[in-house]
Order: structure tokens, then sequence, then C-alpha cells
């Protein structure tokens, strides 16, 4: 060994996962990280659970978690490290069996520079669908001081519904909602949604569809600003034809609000055989053919490339 490889080692030890240790070290070719370690334990009792994590990576100062979860209600999650503003977080709720509730308050301590705290209250609640979560917080930060979060969620991962409410001085009123349906990894769409009262951003919205049909692969994306303003984009994949195999055929076309750019498009064709290729070329501006082209390479007694260009135009021309 060279001192240039990397070297890890793991040790693993647990009483009936009562009480586990676990220490992980991994030593890199680097200067600043050459040391690295992990270390997790944690202890069960009939009062409850208590674990603590320390994460050193190099010669930075170690990050450390604690969680204590006592009885069945009462959590408390501390984070210690060499963070920017704070050097401990801490975050601390009951959880409530009945109404599968979970409200508490987070902070972080000793925030550098700031006269007054960062705190934040929560609220979870997960007993029926849709899950709800809501989270207040005051801050130092100017036309931040008092900002509300709600966020609602319902479905699975096949399909869900995702609702979000932002409230704050600085930004007025955001909400926002996201819907996804995937039937399968070709078929698929969702739509997503922004309105607020920020410059630019008043109405944003954005569309993907995705679906195979008859092994043609079709897809459609919009993305819109502002009411009757938007970019539409649709594009097309198709593996052999009704007379081949041996076909792709692929498309692109894009349309926008633009004067300058209304449409353009491209439409490409491969067939192969093996008496040669030939290459399929469309291209269209604002509807128009611009450009419309073969090229074939034929394989026989001799080789021979043949180029056909059917249409060919400045797009851009006064004509």
């Amino acid at each position: 060994m060279d001192g240039q490889e990397a070297e890890g080692s793991l040790d693993f030890q647990r009483r009936e996962w009562k009480k586990v240790n676990m220490t992980a070290i991994l030593k890199l070719p680097i200067e600043d990280y050459k040391d690295n370690k992990l270390t997790y334990e944690h202890i069960r009792r009939k009062s409850g659970l208590s674990a603590q994590t320390v994460l050193t990576l190099g010669k930075e100062n170690p990050i450390c978690g604690e969680v204590l979860f006592q009885g069945d209600s009462k959590l408390t999650v501390t984070v210690k490290g060499p963070f920017k503003d704070f050097n401990t977080f801490e975050a601390k709720g009951l959880f409530d069996e009945k109404t599968k509730s979970f409200d508490g308050e987070a902070y972080p301590h000793a925030l550098i520079s700031q006269k007054k705290p960062l705190t934040a209250t929560y609220l979870v609640k997960a007993e029926n669908w849709p899950v709800m979560i809501n989270v207040k917080a005051q801050t130092p930060f100017q036309d931040w001081e008092n900002t509300e979060l709600t966020v609602t969620h319902d479905g699975d991962h096949k399909a869900f519904t995702t609702m979000s409410t932002l409230k704050a001085l600085a930004v007025g009123t955001v909400t926002s909602e996201a819907s996804w349906t995937f039937n399968s990894e070709s078929s698929f769409e969702g739509t997503w949604s922004l309105t607020s009262g920020v410059s630019g951003a008043e109405n944003l919205k954005l569309a993907v569809k995705n679906t195979k049909v008859r092994g043609e692969y079709q897809s459609q994306v919009e993305v819109g600003w502002e009411l009757l303003k938007a970019i539409r984009l649709q594009g097309s994949f198709l593996m052999g034809d009704e007379q081949s195999d041996n076909t792709y055929q692929g498309s692109v076309s894009m349309t926008t609000p633009f004067n300058s750019v209304p449409q353009v498009g491209i439409a490409l064709s491969h067939t192969y055989a093996d008496s040669g290729i030939k290459e399929t070329t469309v291209a269209t501006y604002d509807n128009r053919r611009y450009f419309d082209a073969d090229f074939e390479y034929l394989v026989g007694d001799r080789r021979e490339g043949r180029l056909e260009v059917r249409e060919s135009l400045d797009p851009w021309s006064s004509s």
C-alpha cells in the first residue's frame, strides 16, 4: 500500500436490539479528511429509548446528535456541531397516540449576531388522510419575523396531491399545489402550480405527461407564467414501424408566446438494412417546413451516397 488507498472498517454489536453499538472508520488519502469516524449507540429501557451519534470528518469539529424518547409520547432531539450561526439545535415534541398527532417546538441556540432568537412551533397530524404539517416560526430576519407554512399531503407513491401555503410579510401569501400519477416507468403525468404576489411569479405552472402507445413514447411539457403565457414542448420516439423494425423516428416541437419564435420543430428518421442506411430530417419554423432532406448511403457493388434536399429556406428572412 502506498498511502493513496481508502480504508474502512465497521464494528457492529447488539444485544437483542435493546443495546446497540456501532463504529465506522474511513481513512482517505485527502489531507483534511484523512481520518473520519461515525459512532452510534442506543439503549432501550422500559422508560424509553436514548440514542447518541457522533460524526467526525477529518480535522472538522465533530457533529453530535442525541435522541431521547421518554415513555410513549415525549421526544427530544438535539444536534451540536460547527454550524455557521449556532452551535446547538434542539427540537422537542409530544406524540398523541389517539389522534396520531405530533406537536412541539424547535430552535437553535446562540444565534450569532442576531438580537432576537429563532424559534418555531410545529404540528403534524397523521390520523387520517390527508397528512397535515403546520410550522410557525419567529425569526430575527426583516419581513420574516412571523412566518407560517402549512403543508397537506394526500395519496401514496402511485398517485398523490401535495398543497402548501406560505405566509410572511416578505412574500405575502404563496400557495402551491402538486399532483402526480405514476402508472408505470413510461406512463406518468403531473402538474405543479404556484400563485403569489411576488413580481414575476404571480402564476407559475408546470405540467408533464409521458405515455407509451404501441411502442411509441410521447412526452409533453408545459411551462407557464402569467395568464395564457406558456412554452409547450412535445416529443415522440418510435422504434420500428409498420414496414420495418429497423426504423427509428423521433421528433421535438416547441411553441412559445414570443413573436420571434412562435414555433420550431425537428423530426428525424433513421432506417438501416443490409443494403445501407437512410436518414431523413425535417425542420419547421412557425409551422412552415423550412428544411427537408434525405441522405442515403448504399452498400452494393460500389458504395454510394446520395443527398436530396427538398426544402431549404431561411426562417428569419423577410420573404
